[in-house]
This record gives C-alpha cells, structure tokens and sequence, in this order.
C-alpha cells in the first residue's frame, strides 16, 4: 500500500435530484430528512466504458442492499450522479457535498425481507483513485491505460457505495473497450464478447470483498501466464512495454509456493499482477494486484511481489475492519515478505533470474513490522471470511 496525504477542501452544498427528471419525482422529505447506513451492502455491479476524450468513466451501477429499519439510505458518492431507480420507479436523492454522500428515498418502494436492487446511472472524472496517465516525454509506450486505485477511502470518486471496510460485498464488472484492447477486474472472467469495433468483458469474484479492494484496469493491454501452477497466474502490462513477464511469473510462482507452506493455501481461485504506469509501490486489490511498471523491469523487486502477494491472505481474505487497522495487514504482509527467498526462481530453460534481493536484517523488519511485534491482534480488529479456512 502506499500511503498518501491528502488534503481536501469541501464546500457544504447539498442539491436534491430524481432517478426520472424533475416531472416523475416522487414526494420526498429530502434533503431536510436524515439518512443512515444501517443497511449491508451485498453487491454491486458496474457496467461502463471509459470516455477517452472526455477522460471520464460512463456507467450505470447495480447496488443491493439488505435494508435495516430505516427507507433513507446514504452511500459515499462524489461523481455525477444523474438517475437513480429501483423495480423500474425513479427515486429521490439528493448530495451533501461536505460528506460526499448522496442520500437515497426508498420509501415509494414496497419493500420486503428481500435485498433492494438500485439501479445509479453516472459519470465520474479521472481522479486520485482512477488514472488514465497520458505519457510522459521520456515513456517510449504509448498505450493507452485507465486503472482504479482506491485504498483506504478513495473509491468512492468512481464507484457508488457504502464505502466501509468492514462491510464486504461482492462485485462485478461488465466493461465496454476498443476490440484490439482488454480489461482486467476482480476474480474470473465470464464473459468476453467482440461486437464489431468494440468488446464487452465481464468479471465477477465470489467472495465478499471490501470496497477499497475493487478494482479494474483497462486499454491497450497485453498478458502473460502461467498455468501450471495449481493456482493460475498472470501478468499483465501496456502494450509495447519492455518487461520479461516470464521471469516474473517465475518469482510469483516461487513466493506463492513458499506463502502456501507457511500460511495455508492460496485463498482466490486465480492471481494476476497488472504493471501500470504513475504507482508508487503496489497495491493488492482482491485477486489483482498493480505494482509500478518499473518493479518487474531490470531486477525484478521480489520484495514488491511478496509483500503484496501476502496481503492476499492477510488484507484481502482477512480485511481490516476500520481504517486505522491498516497497520494490521501491512505489519502482517511485511512479516510474512521477510520470511520469502525467492533465489530458487528460474526461467524455464534454467537460467537464473536477475532477482532483486531481498531485505532481511532484523532492524529492518521490526521497522517496518512496528507495532504489530509489539502488540497483540484483537480479534475485533479484523473481519475474516466465513469459511472454514483458505481455499475451501
């Protein structure tokens, strides 16, 4: 993970808004009511393309919700939201743009025990935590790339939801691209349909995830992998860019075979690393990890590999349930990196692999470790999934 500072400055401005335009809307107290989250996101499901010209993400987002007692709803949102619907009726919303927050009346809906379904049509900007990086002077690789960056809290400038991490739903992508370009997301693929000049790939991950760790990256994109593994393996990168996917498949497959050893079997059904340009560091977003193109060239940063990979376990399957436990998964990941030689990682024809070594002097670690050397873990800090343990 790489931590940022950032500063925001927000105006108190609250607008109020209908899912079928000013003449369906329904009678609403809002925006002079309250709303609350005491409901549990179970799914969301994004279907957009990418506006390159525009550099702007155009979707219409399926969210379900188990609602609790209360018909208002408050999601995290700060893109422009322009409907809002369920069962095929417009709803009311209206913005507080101080909390960036839309607020939603359910209460034209006859609702049940069952989930609600909203459907969200949006547009939402290039920003912080959604890059499409134009290259730089010296970039000799011109492809084109727009990918997702959201943790700890920054989702919610290009996905509508109850942003919180211990509420975990699942996800899904249905994404319209180019013919000649790609999408990778979360879990397996589904679907990949060419029509024409343009392509529809659809993901979908089984497992309960939390928001910060929903991700896509899409474009000019090429792939690598490796399937012999008893977990798939993939790299993916711009086209164009110089990087030997083999040798970094090699590392992965070596740290994967030595993070199953010491913590139990790989928790996802598959595991790919996306390389993309403007990433300080790594992120390990559920079964897709981003790590800087500049990791896997030259000496490949085996530590980079490890320490996100073993946030798949302790990050991604165990998740943090508020934002000040980032210091249990990193603590964790960092722990388990040290422990991690891939010096035995070869190419398939044998010869040895220009592997960045790894730091391993004890100052080092319990630097890095930190509080978690000193500290128990209070089981009320983490969420784990309910199951009876890793890939099972």
């Amino acid at each position: 993970m790489k931590e940022r500072i950032v500063a925001v400055a927000l105006a108190l401005v609250t607008l109020v808004g209908c899912g079928g335009g000013e003449a369906s809307a329904p009678a609403t107290c809002l925006p002079g009511c309250s709303a609350t989250r005491d409901y549990d996101a179970i799914s969301y499901l994004l279907r957009g393309s990418f506006d390159w010209e525009g550099q702007k993400l155009v979707a219409k987002e399926d969210v379900a919700l188990k609602l609790g007692a209360s018909r208002i709803v408050e999601l995290d949102s700060d893109v422009a939201v322009t409907a809002v619907s369920a069962a095929g009726k417009p709803l009311a919303f209206a913005r507080n743009t101080a909390k960036r927050t839309r607020a939603v009346d359910l209460n034209p809906l006859d609702v049940g025990d069952e989930p609600v379904e909203l459907q969200i049509a949006f547009e939402a900007p290039v920003s912080g935590s959604m890059s499409a990086p134009a290259p730089q002077d010296n970039d000799p690789v011109t492809s084109r790339i727009v990918y997702t960056d959201s943790e700890p809290n920054r989702g919610l400038t290009w996905l509508v939801a109850k942003h919180d991490p211990a509420d975990r739903a699942l996800f899904g992508l249905s994404f319209t691209v180019a013919a000649d370009e790609d999408v990778v997301s979360n879990g397996e693929r589904i679907a990949d349909v060419a029509s024409g000049d343009t392509r529809v790939v659809e993901y979908r991950i089984e497992q309960p995830i939390p928001t910060y760790l929903m991700a896509f990256a899409a474009g000019q994109l090429e792939r690598a992998t490796l399937e012999t593994q008893r977990v798939p393996l993939a790299v993916w990168y711009r086209r164009g860019l110089v990087v030997d996917a083999e040798a970094n498949l090699q590392v992965i497959a070596e740290e994967m075979t030595q993070l199953e050893a010491l913590v139990g079997p790989y928790p996802f059904a598959r595991y790919s690393v996306v390389l993309v340009p403007g990433l300080g560091g790594g992120m390990e977003n559920a079964t897709i990890t981003f790590n800087s193109e500049s990791s896997a060239q030259g000496h490949i940063s085996a530590g980079l590999h490890a320490h996100e990979l073993a946030h798949q376990w302790f990050g991604d399957w165990v998740t943090m349930r508020t934002s000040d436990d980032v210091w249990v998964k990193e603590g964790l990941a960092t722990l388990l990196e040290s422990q991690l030689d891939p010096a035995d990682a070869r190419a398939a024809d044998g010869r040895r692999l220009h592997v960045q070594p790894q730091r391993r002097d004890r100052r080092h670690v319990a630097a890095r470790v930190g509080q978690v050397q000193q500290r128990a873990l209070p089981a009320s800090r983490l969420v784990a999934h309910p199951s009876s343990g890793p890939g099972r």
